[in-house]
């Protein structure tokens, strides 16, 4: 899906944040802040990001990846399948899941535009540490996009663990792909495919 993919990317742009400060502010507040930061780091990096691109892979790892919930997501994503997996198992599937995510989109982060985005009131219960943060992003041609993050307090911060675009969850995608793989080649079978699939994109 290739709009869902562009559109991922913009998430995992906003979602870059570099201040510790950060995990004292509201769910929103991270989104809202790192938002602003990101684009101004965009702007000011877009000529050496575009000479060097390979230079997106660091920066994504560097900075996005410790505001994921990479363990909680992967836990969603393979559901009971999660359970029936070994301490390795495991490690080596949060390891090439979020590899894959990374290699999936750090190439489109460079095509970013700087639409605008609409915040809408948060849902849940902050003081409970699970909410919705509602977003759009306001396109210069066609309608507007809906982009939901379900974050939770996790170690004093704010973490991401799913998002949602268009309705269109990122956990409940790649569940139905991976439940689809395991069956035919169980989970070691899975985690062989995805180390291949970014191997082959590293090299690419």
């Amino acid at each position: 899906m290739p709009l869902y993919s562009s559109l991922l990317s913009i998430v995992l742009a906003l979602l870059l944040c570099t201040s510790h400060a950060l995990a004292t502010s509201t769910a929103q507040e991270v989104v809202m802040t790192t938002s602003d930061r990101v684009i101004a780091r965009l702007k000011s990096e877009q000529q050496r990001l575009a000479n060097q691109p390979e230079e997106v892979y660091a920066l994504i790892d560097e900075i996005v990846v410790p505001h994921f919930d990479f363990v909680r997501m992967a836990a969603l994503v393979l559901g009971k399948n999660w359970r029936a997996t070994d301490k390795d198992q495991k490690i080596q599937f949060v390891k090439e899941f979020r590899r894959l995510l990374v290699r999936t989109y750090s190439k489109a982060l460079q095509n970013y535009t700087h639409e605008e985005i609409v915040y809408h009131p948060t849902r849940g219960d902050g003081s409970r540490g699970l909410v919705t943060v509602k977003t759009e992003v306001v396109r210069t041609e066609g309608p507007a996009i809906p982009i939901d993050y379900r974050m939770h307090n996790r170690d004093g911060g704010w973490k991401v663990f799913d998002v949602v675009v268009e309705g269109i969850s990122l956990v409940s995608t790649h569940r139905s792909e991976f439940n689809s793989a395991i069956r035919q080649g169980g989970i070691d079978g899975l985690i062989a495919d995805l180390k291949d699939r970014n191997d082959k994109r590293a090299n690419s």
